[in-house]
């Protein structure tokens, strides 16, 4: 009765006849019950009263079991305002704690996190779970207790659905946990929108989010009402089933034996009152206990018939008076405390019942109102609604959805309102119930909004850019007057089309895919082909968003004139793309290139395509700093001209000699950078190597002057060795002379070494076995590397013999042991190894630059700091090091290459960062190893016969050694210091002079001016020249001056006894 009558239901659901039926049968029951049915009441009752069951004796259950449910699934488990759990199978489950004596702890939550928590294990049993293969996985099921339909609610507006496959483009709603939600997805229904409960769900689609919802009937309905917007969806037969079970864990089943004997203990008249609480149950009885009645009745007629019906009548008066009082008493109350505003009056217009709600809609405060008329209380009823009163006496049925009320205080209400008659049991009209509902909120609230959508409407009609609003299907809804005008199409034809028919053929097969992929509030902005009435056809770019109740929003701009623009820009840009220069366009503050020519793709190695809308300090300027600073210049004075370093694809760097314009816009603001780039790499590297090459001639000057210093010093401890050996026969310190004339004659080829690589002085080719060498090294390594640095060598026998400079070979491989020891400052392991390797044509073109043939192969491999590929780019270049200043040269590797290239070799670095480097040197081999070395005999040194020698040199040292070199070996000496000493003792001692032996640089007159003078005074004289300073270039002065005698200092006392023999005994020319 309680729901029968309640007013939201009654109002929503356009339900006022049933209320009046039901009225109706209050009086027909209380007018002309039958009375036998009395005596079914008393007999139900004592059957009732006999049939209670009394349980068996049973194992002592527990004190306390935990059940969770879902909380929003009324009438069966809800929350109340309070927020207390109620319902049908709440009431259940305590009256099954009475049965059983054991307390049901209820907690309510969504459905998917009860599941997920009875999965866990945290609470016994859970109640309202339908029983799926998924849930019976983990669960043990009860019996069902009741089945629940699923239909597919959808609003009014839609139609066409009556199945689950109607549902497909449709976004569905369900709840998240419920089957439901498995249906749809087998039934491939997408877009789905989850949510966690039945009211969320509701609520979503009283806001006109959701549209469309599968769910449980009842609590759907029940939710529906409660909001007020039943009327506004429509649902479907049922498109599932289910049946409600109660369940335990898996394998509890003594746990689910207790839970199903208490509800059977219940038993099911007393399960079926709970459930009439809180559906509701009709006025009238069951047949079958008006059939048990009557039977009844006539056991009882037959023993006391007169006496029974006297007291059964006076019985059943009672209690049908009984029944009419409470039952009118509960009406009352419904319409009283009803959330809607109800009147009920009679015939005359009087009031029999009022809602509170009525008192206050119409501002009739306390007063009691019942039994007086409605034309007393309201003597300003107009004559319009005295006539509606009287149409629906007489059986008319009025309303309206929306009238505007003028009240007396001036204040306006609108009304949405209903009257129709109601029915005596006699089916005579018994008076009108009066529904009336206050949407004066509302109706304002649609007027502010059809004001808003007015003033939208106008900013959409007077939008310059064509917008257009479609379906999810591409069908056009709404058009503006730009869209119309740009597609050359009318209003009224533009919406009966779709966009298949305002694009060109075969754009929507690219469209789509954009289309499809977009999310809510999302824009995809993109270019279309599209087309106008006529068929010509025109670019647009267009912005597409998704609005929220899944229509398509499109902003179409007619972008025919920027294309003509840009096509005018491109017909100038392929003109610049023919200047050598590159030429870059970009933007004043995000520096995004908008311009990039032909010639900047050759100088960078970038296409237009990649470059254009990314930083060009991104892109080009590692140095910001300096970027920002020609920027800030550009903007301060207009222009700026300068060289700067920039870097290609590659990570090249790129020299330009560049100069940048600003662009101004009309107003005179900055709109974007010019800049023409010339590149000057190769320039500057010829101005570097112009440098270089002069930074190398003055070191060439330095070292020259050096060397003839140092040859000067060194030439008579050479000369003096010899004389110490003729003088001693102690092994000891003979040994010391050994050591001390391989040093100067090391120092010696040193200072060769210095002049060859300064002025590229050729060393001599003799036959060189590199494996002495490598033993030399190892043993100089040993003994001077640090001891933390372990050398290691890979020296085989019968190497073969390499042709060239025994000193310049000996030089590469000591830098490259240098280099390798300075690589490992904490200690590490250096390898020396040789092989020989015969070069087919397949593995010489895996090697650069070599050929095919047989080589030496040398590796010199350290485990140090590693080197990176930039480093690895550079190392060879002159005065290029990595090391501190003052630590390094920069020369070791530039001079190691000269010289294995000198020998037609070559060289190969192999290295990582943090692993370590090995070099590889490749010389060209002789195949034997036998190498035709210079070999010292120890033979006698030719002595002289008291010839009479003048030695002219401006070094007191050399001259004193050389004389007494001379003289012990049987020669006469004349010593001069510079050339005009020398001929002045010439012409004195002319007669008796045999040779003259001068140096090529001197004071006063150097030796070409002295050889001259001397060959003048005697063209037969005998000369041999001697320098210090470039061998080559002395020797060439002296065949000038007509000497063809020369020997290089430092020289031995081997090799000047030698000569002077030759010559003396020789034919002398000079």
């Amino acid at each position: 009765m309680m729901e029968a009558l309640n007013p939201i239901s009654i109002w929503f659901s356009a339900s006022a006849a049933a209320l009046a039926a039901r009225l109706r049968g209050v009086f027909l029951s209380g007018a002309g019950g039958h009375p036998g049915r009395v005596v079914c009441m008393i007999m139900f009752t004592s059957c009732l009263l006999v049939s209670t069951n009394v349980p068996g004796r049973e194992p002592v259950p527990p004190s306390k079991i935990t059940v969770v449910t879902d909380d929003n699934c009324p009438p069966y488990v809800f929350r109340s305002d309070e927020g207390k759990l109620q319902g049908i199978n709440i009431d259940q489950w305590r009256v099954w704690e009475q049965r059983t004596g054991v307390t049901a702890e209820i907690h309510g939550m969504d459905l998917n996190d009860a599941v997920r928590r009875m999965r866990a294990g945290d609470f016994d049993v859970i109640d309202a779970i339908f029983e799926t293969d998924e849930h019976a996985a983990y669960l043990d099921f009860g019996k069902p207790y009741t089945t629940v339909e699923v239909p597919i609610f959808f609003r009014s507006s839609i139609s066409g659905i009556n199945n689950l496959a109607s549902l497909r483009g449709f976004p569905v709603a369900a709840k998240l946990g419920d089957t439901s939600v498995r249906m749809l997805q087998e039934n491939n229904i997408t877009p789905m929108m989850l949510f966690n409960n039945y009211e969320a769900i509701i609520t979503a689609a009283n806001e006109r989010k959701v549209n469309v919802f599968v769910v449980d009937k009842t609590p759907a309905q029940y939710f529906l009402q409660k909001l007020g917007i039943e009327s506004e969806f429509r649902m479907s037969a049922p498109v599932s089933i289910g049946e409600f079970h109660r369940a335990v864990g898996k394998g509890n089943a003594g746990l689910l034996q207790l839970v199903e004997k208490g509800f059977d203990d219940v038993g099911a008249w007393e399960l079926a009152q709970i459930e009439k609480k809180w559906f509701g149950q009709t006025l009238d009885g069951h047949p079958y206990l008006r059939g048990l009645g009557y039977a009844a009745l006539a056991a009882v007629s037959l023993v006391t018939l007169l006496v029974s019906w006297n007291w059964i009548l006076a019985g059943q008066v009672r209690i049908r008076t009984r029944a009419l009082q409470e039952r009118e008493e509960q009406l009352r109350l419904c319409v009283k405390h009803s959330p809607a505003a109800i009147a009920m009056l009679d015939r005359d217009m009087n009031y029999l019942v009022v809602s509170l709600r009525w008192m206050e809609d119409y501002r009739l405060g306390e007063q009691s109102v019942t039994g007086r008329s409605h034309y007393d209380i309201f003597p300003e009823v107009p004559p319009r609604w005295k006539d509606i009163h009287r149409r629906c006496l007489a059986g008319a049925v009025e309303k309206s959805e929306d009238e505007k009320f003028v009240r007396a205080d001036g204040a306006i209400d609108w009304i949405r309102w209903e009257i129709r008659p109601w029915h005596q049991a006699d089916g005579v009209i018994g008076g009108i119930i009066i529904f009336s509902e206050d949407i004066t909120t509302r109706k304002q609230a649609e007027l502010t909004l059809r004001a808003s959508e007015a003033e939208f409407r106008t900013l959409i009609e007077s939008a310059s850019d064509g917008i257009l609003v479609s379906n999810t299907a591409g069908r056009l809804l709404e058009v503006n007057a730009a869209a119309c005008q740009m597609l050359g199409q009318p209003r009224d034809e533009l919406v009966r089309m779709g966009f298949v028919d305002i694009v060109a053929s075969g754009e929507m097969v690219r469209i789509l895919p954009e289309v499809a992929r977009m999310g809510e509030g999302e824009v995809v902005r993109s270019e279309w082909q599209c087309r106008r009435k006529d068929g010509s056809l025109f670019p647009a770019e267009v912005g597409a968003t998704l609005l929220p109740d899944g229509r398509l929003q499109c902003i179409m701009r007619d972008i025919t004139q920027r294309k003509l623009a840009e096509e005018k820009i491109r017909e100038q840009a392929s003109l610049l793309d023919k200047a050598r220069d590159a030429i870059i366009v970009c933007g004043p503050e995000e520096f995004r290139i908008h311009y990039w020519n032909r010639s900047a793709e050759r100088l960078y190695g970038w296409q237009a395509g990649e470059v254009l809308d990314h930083s060009q300090l991104e892109l080009l300027n590692r140095d910001a700093a300096q970027f920002l600073a020609v920027v800030k210049a550009v903007k301060e004075q207009g222009e700026w001209a300068g060289e700067m370093q920039q870097y290609d694809k590659d990570g090249r760097m790129v020299i330009v000699e560049s100069r940048w314009t600003l662009i101004r816009d009309v107003q005179g603001r900055p709109k974007s950078i010019l800049s023409i780039n010339t590149d000057i790499t190769e320039r500057k590297k010829l101005e570097q190597q112009f440098l270089r090459s002069q930074r190398m001639e003055s070191i060439g000057t330095l070292a020259g002057g050096i060397a003839h210093d140092l040859n000067n010093v060194l030439a008579p401890i050479m000369m003096s060795i010899e004389l110490l050996k003729l003088q001693e026969r102690s092994e000891q310190k003979q040994s010391i002379l050994a050591t001390i004339e391989g040093s100067a004659r090391r120092g010696a080829d040193m200072v060769k070494q210095v002049l060859s690589f300064a002025r590229g002085v050729e060393g001599r080719q003799l036959a060189v076995q590199v494996g002495h060498l490598l033993k030399e090294i190892e043993k100089i390594t040993n003994e001077t590397f640090l001891k933390s640095i372990q050398v290691l060598s890979e020296i085989p026998s019968g190497l073969w013999v390499v042709q060239g400079d025994p000193t310049q070979i000996h030089q590469v491989l000591l830098n490259l042991c240098v280099n390798a020891r300075d690589a490992m400052p904490n200690g590490g392991t250096l390898k020396l190894a040789a092989r020989n390797l015969m070069l087919d044509e397949q593995c010489a073109a895996m090697i650069a630059g070599a050929k095919p043939g047989p080589y030496l192969h040398i590796q010199v491999e350290d485990n140090g700091t590693g080197m990176s590929p930039e480093v690895m780019e550079r190392i060879f270049e002159p005065f290029y090091t990595t090391k501190e200043l003052g630590k390094g040269t920069g020369l070791g590797l530039s001079s190691v290459v000269a010289i294995v290239k000198s020998h037609h070799g070559l060289v190969r670095v192999e290295s990582e960062l943090g692993e370590g480097t090995r070099f590889h040197v490749y010389l060209p081999a002789h195949m034997s190893e036998h190498a035709e070395v210079e070999v010292r005999e120890q033979a006698e040194l030719p002595r002289g016969n008291g010839e009479l020698v003048l030695v002219v040199d401006d070094e007191a040292a050399v001259q004193q050694i050389t004389k007494q070199t001379l003289e012990t070996f049987g020669y006469r000496v004349l010593l001069a210091a510079d050339g005009a000493e020398a001929v002045s003792l010439y012409s004195v001692h002319r007669a008796e002079v045999a040779l003259v032996l001068t140096d090529m640089m001197m004071p006063v007159m150097d030796g070409p001016a002295t050889i001259q003078v001397l060959m003048r005074m005697n063209p037969q004289i005998c000369i041999v020249a001697a320098s210090g300073m470039n061998a080559a270039g002395m020797e060439e002065k002296a065949a000038h001056a007509g000497v063809k005698n020369f020997i290089p200092k430092p020289y031995t006392a081997e090799t000047l006894l030698k000569t002077l023999d030759t010559v003396l005994h020789g034919q002398c020319t000079a």
